[in-house]
């Protein structure tokens, strides 16, 4: 078992480089810009802030990409088409180096692009030696029209924009001498556009590039700090994490304490009015979506509707409240989304509880026991029950990354701080560094499951041989 084991785990590696490579690919087609999200940039200095407060900011932006492993190219090699620079991965801003992809895509002449991009520059910080009175006049004329340029990925687009400032600042001499200026630097693109040739070029980027920034943080276990707060991530989802294992811990009792005793019950009783009753009742519970159940809790139970106002409809408790006084009213709030995090569960062991102690029955060895005389109550909980737990075992392997993950539907109806909560902040929020962290623990804890699944099924069933 020992070799089994060790072989599970070294197994593991690659798929959660697999996990890894995964992540990280998508978050690169993920939109907005992680440097902003981290900074919560705002560009304050528009109407009032001089040019030295413009380069400050644009360095403790590069900084900020710095560290957080953005400023470099994304992997090892990249394939690109033959006019793209080897360099492009050095803007940045990704908005910027999108702009400026779509015009390589339609000029291919990347010497005057760059030049174009370079005026673009030019005009923003000239802007900023005008006195406040003027920035402020031109600020929508200008300044907003001079950022489209930045994010415009058609050509088209770019024509227009350049168009539109000249015609509003034609009463200011150097803002206008600033627009004449870019639209020779966007005429020249336009005018010494090249034939592109498709033919790619494979540039190596060498080992250090972002893949490996990243993959050697997680090798660590460093997921960096969160975009939204600027926390260590890790002490971020402790913080949440003790929530989820509460709730999970509490339901995964109740669900196995009350589904599999009734499972068996039902299989005993098969057939008898109890049986279908409570057959009819579990199937009528698994069918309910959870997001109703949770809201009429809350309507009947947490209202003053049907005057059955005993429980409170959100959140964990009274954080000022402590010792046993604390873990009462904790408990407390969590009845109504136990309730609702167990139902569905409940519903399902039981049916196949039942279902799968129906079918050991039918085994020659139970028939054989029961013809032996010996005692119902013996042939049913020490040789039925032990061979009907197989796909109990398998769904509760599945149970190890739900404890992380926690439920998001409930956590978000009933106001608690878990895991389903703060995953779907984060994604709202592209706080990506603690979306990774959460799936990376999920992944390695459906793989933990499914080896806790493999070794008691051997434990149940002496005949299987790990390690064959």
């Amino acid at each position: 078992m020992g070799e089994y084991v060790l072989k599970k785990v070294l197994l593991m590696l690659p798929t959660l480089l697999v996990v890894y490579s995964i992540l990280f690919f998508l978050k690169q087609q993920a939109p907005g810009d992680p440097v902003a999200v981290y900074r919560h940039q705002e560009e304050i200095y528009a109407t009032k802030g001089t040019l030295q407060d413009k380069l400050s900011a644009d360095f403790q932006y590069k900084n900020t990409a710095r560290l957080l492993g953005v400023d470099l190219p994304v992997f090892y090699f990249s394939i690109v088409p033959s006019y793209f620079p080897d360099t492009l991965y050095k803007i940045v801003r990704k908005d910027h180096r999108v702009m400026l992809t779509s015009l390589l895509n339609h000029y291919g002449n990347w010497g005057n692009i760059e030049q174009y991009y370079q005026q673009i520059n030019i005009a923003e910080n000239r802007y900023f030696e005008l006195n406040d009175s003027i920035k402020i006049k031109y600020k929508s004329a200008y300044w907003s029209n001079l950022q489209k340029l930045y994010v415009a990925t058609d050509a088209t687009q770019q024509n227009q924009i350049i168009t539109n400032i000249a015609e509003q600042v034609s009463d200011q001499a150097q803002l206008l001498e600033n627009t004449r200026n870019l639209r020779a630097a966007y005429e020249k693109v336009i005018h010494t556009a090249q034939e592109k040739s498709w033919k790619p070029k494979v540039i190596w980027n060498g080992m250090d590039n972002q893949f490996q920034f990243g993959l050697s943080k997680m090798l660590k276990f460093d997921f960096g700090n969160s975009y939204t707060d600027n926390r260590a991530v890790n002490s971020k989802i402790l913080d949440y994490l003790k929530w989820t294992l509460l709730l999970n811990f509490l339901a995964i009792l109740l669900i196995f304490g009350l589904a599999i005793p009734l499972g068996v019950y039902l299989s005993i009783h098969e057939s008898s009015w109890k049986e279908k009753i409570i057959s009819s009742f579990t199937f009528g519970l698994y069918a309910m979506p959870l997001f109703w159940v949770a809201t009429m809790l809350i309507h009947i139970f947490a209202t003053d509707s049907y005057h059955l106002n005993f429980f409170p409809a959100s959140g964990v408790g009274d954080p000022f409240t402590k010792g046993w006084a604390a873990f009462g009213d904790t408990l407390w709030h969590l009845i109504l989304p136990l309730l609702c995090l167990v139902y569905h569960d409940i519903a399902y062991i039981t049916m196949q509880m039942k279902g799968a102690m129906l079918e050991v029955y039918q085994q020659d060895y139970i028939k054989l026991a029961i013809a032996k005389g010996l005692p119902k109550k013996k042939v049913i909980w020490k040789h039925a029950f032990r061979n009907a737990l197989f796909p109990i075992i398998t769904h509760f392997s599945a149970l190890f990354p739900a404890m992380i993950t926690g439920s998001i539907i409930v956590e978000n109806i009933f106001g608690i701080p878990g895991m389903g909560d703060l995953s779907v902040k984060s994604i709202l929020n592209q706080d990506w560094p603690v979306v990774s962290c959460i799936v990376f623990i999920t992944a390695i804890l459906t793989m933990i499951g499914m080896l806790a699944a493999d070794l008691l099924m051997a434990k149940l069933n002496p005949r299987i041989n790990l390690n064959k």
